[in-house]
């Protein structure tokens, strides 16, 4: 086991790997790291986005978490990588979520092979890049299997596996295949263009993190200190002195009282505030009722139980004012998926025994479409519950709310500036790629040319936000981001209100109700769902 522990010397004394472990993962999440955590969330968006606009076949959407596992070290890269689904999730689609697994195994695999010294040789990059792709490969086919049945919608992946499963008769077999090709490529590409990315830093802000590991030479550099904690701050004695007007940089009549102050917070809160009962519910009952709708869904022995979800859903959305954006990602997303599962696991399910309809080529099974439609609606239940949630929801009493029943205040910070970053690295991209168009930079023509375009635009992105991440790091250190021992404030509270609670027991109570029934029905004893053919 991992904490297993083991004498040493005559003392005996305990020395455990955990204990070993954990500083040097505590280590990597220097201030400046978790400063380079969002823009490198950024970067990793805008690398997608770049590829969608120069419609290049590629996902590029892994170059910041490559990035930092250079700069920082793997469990800084899996955490970039997590929060990159996770943002993923809130912005654009729900489906992203569970990738983030995939994500996180190829920030730690990267970002060790990184710290072996990997980068420095050439077939070192080579490994780097094998090893990469078959993590990626591996973990994303298992997951879309596994969670949605071989298909995630009509996109190109997709449509490769569907054709591979006529050709192969399987479903494991050309989800793997298709995944492996895809990878390569792309991995391959992201590889190569962070190696690039990573010899252009300047070696003064390489000096601040992990150079050794890179290959680039820091000597005549000194990294630059920006640690308040390391000097000795007393934090409540300089606030009480702004407070007092003590400074000799503050006006005294500028200063705010705490009414004034309060007055002010109230007012800017309440441009964030959601009319209506879901509104005002405490952001963790709606994010803890998705995950326990989702998890009724999946247990219930057949499609039924997801399917009245999904309708109540509908009437949700329509309560909180949101029914036609949310119709518009329901059918958008859930009539492709349906498509392609009833294709793939109709026809090819090896589940598949009373046969509904004969092609001649393949033949339509019962199981398989049984079991298709229970992944669609079991995914729109995540889906749909997790965007009312999450439209209803202000990100900054999310944050307030995790920070007030114990999350760390730095992992606030993570979520909230990565929301907050990447809009503002979207803009500046915009802006660089009509500043290098306007220099003559061809964006369009054949695959070549738009490739060759996406380096020019990439580069000086990831470049212009390593600066903004330098300014943003001594920032947070001088307002005190790193200093320990202090009691934290919040401008944003949270109230936990007797009807939060009620909606707590009462999706707690429903969900151990249908866990027991879905157990009775499955084990024979009690007969809870309609026998569809004789399959149950």
């Amino acid at each position: 086991m991992l904490c297993r522990s083991r004498k040493i010397g005559k003392g005996g004394m305990k020395v455990t790997l955990w204990s070993k472990l954990l500083p040097s993962i505590t280590s990597q999440f220097s201030t400046k790291s978790l400063v380079l955590i969002p823009i490198a969330v950024g970067i990793n968006l805008i690398g997608g986005t770049l590829c969608s606009t120069l419609k290049l076949p590629l996902f590029m959407d892994m170059i910041g978490t490559m990035v930092i596992a250079c700069l920082s070290g793997p469990w800084v890269a899996a955490l970039c990588g997590l929060l990159t689904n996770v943002f993923l999730a809130i912005v654009a689609n729900p489906v992203y979520l569970p990738y983030a697994l995939s994500s996180v195994l190829c920030g730690l695999a990267v970002g060790y092979m990184v710290k072996a010294g990997l980068l420095k040789k050439l077939w070192g990059i080579l490994l780097i890049w094998l090893v990469y792709s078959a993590v990626n490969t591996v973990a994303a086919s298992m997951i879309t299997v596994f969670v949605y049945g071989g298909a995630t919608g009509l996109n190109g992946t997709s449509i490769l596996t569907a054709a591979l499963t006529v050709a192969w008769k399987n479903i494991l077999i050309p989800v793997f295949s298709s995944s492996m090709l895809e990878n390569l490529i792309d991995k391959g590409i992201t590889i190569a263009i962070v190696a690039m990315i990573v010899n252009k830093i300047p070696r003064r802000f390489v000096s601040q993190y992990a150079s050794e590991n890179i290959g680039t030479k820091t000597a005549n550099f000194k990294p630059i200190k920006a640690d308040v904690d390391s000097h000795g701050y007393d934090l409540e004695s300089i606030l009480a002195d702004l407070r007092e007007g003590k400074s000799s940089n503050a006006d005294a009549s500028s200063l705010l009282s705490d009414a004034e102050m309060n007055e002010r917070l109230l007012k800017a809160d309440s441009v964030h505030d959601v009319p209506g009962a879901m509104g005002k519910a405490n952001p963790l009952v709606k994010f803890l009722g998705v995950l326990l709708l989702g998890l009724a869904a999946l247990a219930w022995p057949d499609f039924t139980l997801g399917l009245v979800i999904v309708v109540l859903l509908f009437v949700l959305a329509w309560r909180a004012g949101c029914l036609k954006a949310f119709s518009k990602l329901m059918f958008g997303f859930g009539m492709p998926m349906a498509i392609m599962l009833m294709f793939i696991q109709g026809l090819y399910s090896p589940k598949n025994t009373t046969v509904i309809a004969d092609f001649g080529f393949a033949q339509l099974g019962l199981q398989g479409v049984l079991y298709a439609a229970k992944i669609v609606v079991t995914v729109l239940v995540f889906l749909g519950s997790f965007y009312i949630a999450n439209k209803t929801t202000y990100i900054g009493s999310l944050v307030a709310a995790l920070t007030q029943i114990g999350c760390p205040s730095k992992l606030g910070y993570l979520v909230f500036a990565s929301l907050n970053v990447v809009p503002q690295m979207q803009r500046k991209t915009t802006v660089i790629r009509q500043a290098q168009s306007a220099r003559g930079l061809a964006t369009g023509g054949g695959l070549v040319s738009r490739f060759k375009a996406f380096l020019p635009l990439i580069g000086p992105v990831v470049m212009s936000s390593l600066t903004d991440a330098q300014e943003r790091g001594m920032t947070l250190e001088t307002r005190g981001f790193g200093v320990k021992g202090v009691r934290r404030t919040s401008y944003v509270k949270v109230p936990w209100t007797s009807k939060d609670a009620m909606a707590l027991w009462l999706l707690v109570g429903l969900f151990a109700l249908i866990l027991v029934l879905s157990i009775l029905d499955r084990t024979g004893t009690l007969s809870v769902t309609y026998p569809w053919g004789g399959v149950r």
